[in-house]
Order: C-alpha cells, then sequence, then structure tokens
C-alpha cells in the first residue's frame, strides 16, 4: 500500500495531514510520490496522526537516505576489501617475480 493510498483509506486529505503535522501540501503530495524522503519527525508525527505504525503498512517508508546510512558501513567494508585485494595482488606479483629470479639463479 502507498502512503497516498493509506491516507485516502483513513479518509484524509492532503490538507488534513498538511495541517495536522504542519507540513505544506506540495510536500506531502512529493513524499507521497516519492520525489522527496521524508524526515522522520514527519514520519512520526503521521505515525500519530493515523494511529498506526505506518512503517509495517506501507511501502514507501525506507528513504533512500536511510538507506544510505544503512548500507554506508557495507560500502565502506567492500572498500575497504578491495583494496586489501589490490595489495595482495600486486604482492603477488612481486613474490612471483621473486620466485622467478630464484629459479632462474638455481638453474
Amino acid at each position: 500500500m502507498t502512503l497516498r493510498q493509506f491516507r485516502k483509506q483513513h479518509g484524509y486529505t492532503l490538507k488534513d495531514i498538511s495541517i495536522e503535522t504542519g507540513c505544506s501540501i506540495a510536500s506531502i503530495s512529493r513524499y507521497e510520490t516519492n520525489q522527496a524522503d521524508m524526515p522522520d519527525e514527519l514520519i512520526e508525527k503521521i505515525k500519530n496522526i493515523y494511529g498506526v505504525d505506518i512503517e509495517n503498512q506501507t511501502k514507501w517508508y525506507i528513504s533512500k537516505k536511510k538507506m544510505e546510512q544503512e548500507l554506508k558501513p557495507l560500502l565502506e567494508r567492500i572498500t575497504n576489501l578491495l583494496a586489501t585485494i589490490d595489495v595482495l595482488e600486486k604482492e603477488n606479483k612481486e613474490l612471483k617475480s621473486k620466485l622467478e629470479s630464484i629459479r632462474n639463479i638455481v638453474k
């Protein structure tokens, strides 16, 4: 269910939500159509208006901002691992070169 469907199902207009939250009608419309990320404070206000946990009732609630915050540590870890792989590959090439030199000396 989208935020707009949820609002309409509960009998609220954009104006109603605007008045209750202090947020402009245009902003609420942008949130409903995923053109902007809804601030956490507004999510809390809307939860209180509807009297339910809208995060469990709608698909829209995971904003790009929240996802980025959750993914940031994972992306940093991946970046670090890739850097480690690069170092190991370089060291591997150097060791192969040294090994080849040793083989040539032993021959």
